[in-house]
């Protein structure tokens, strides 16, 4: 539906590190219809080096990621 409509968007999602290096939208921050979803696949793959405190632990991180859609190409039913 995005690329029919040509729909250009950028997003700056919550998310939160993990202490095993996960990545995840911060709960109840983010819901699109037509981009939640591929965000929210593509951070499921997603790994990062978790935030160590003083002494040593690893702690979770609060971050924000953007995220920019845009349209290349000729229309999808071009041929």
């Amino acid at each position: 539906a995005a690329v029919e409509q040509r729909l250009q968007i950028d997003f700056v999602v919550p998310v939160l590190v993990l202490e095993d290096g996960r990545v995840e939208v911060v709960s109840g921050t983010f819901d699109d219809p037509l981009f939640g979803p591929a965000i929210r696949a593509g951070l499921r793959e997603a790994r990062a080096r978790p935030a160590v405190n003083a002494a040593g632990r690893t702690v979770p991180l609060w971050g924000l990621l953007s995220y920019s859609f845009e349209f290349v190409g000729g229309r999808p039913d071009a041929k």
